[in-house]
């Protein structure tokens, strides 16, 4: 996040900023869905542990998603994951 700040936008920089993007967005909704689990489990416990079992198994799929997407990038690919890839490209 420091780099992404600081660094100055040019086009020696766009590929690395669309996949710092990537990451961010996907961050972003990984919390809103962590968020949304710990209201779950306020209102009903039952519900609460439903939507954290299954933000458990989303969190480990974005977590081999990322290992899987730095492996590419390491190769010189540009991975581009379904959804975050839209917003992504809008705003690197």
């Amino acid at each position: 996040l420091v780099w992404f700040f600081t660094e100055a936008k040019s086009l020696q920089n766009c590929w690395l900023r669309f996949h710092a993007f990537q990451v961010i967005f996907g961050a972003l909704a990984l919390t809103a869905l962590n968020i949304v689990s710990n209201v779950l489990a306020r209102i009903s416990s039952v519900l609460g542990m439903i939507f954290g079992l299954l933000l458990m198994v989303v969190s480990l799929a974005y977590l081999i998603t990322m290992i899987v997407v730095g492996l590419k990038v390491k190769e010189g690919q540009t991975p581009r994951l379904p959804l975050l890839s839209k917003f992504a490209a809008k705003y690197a």
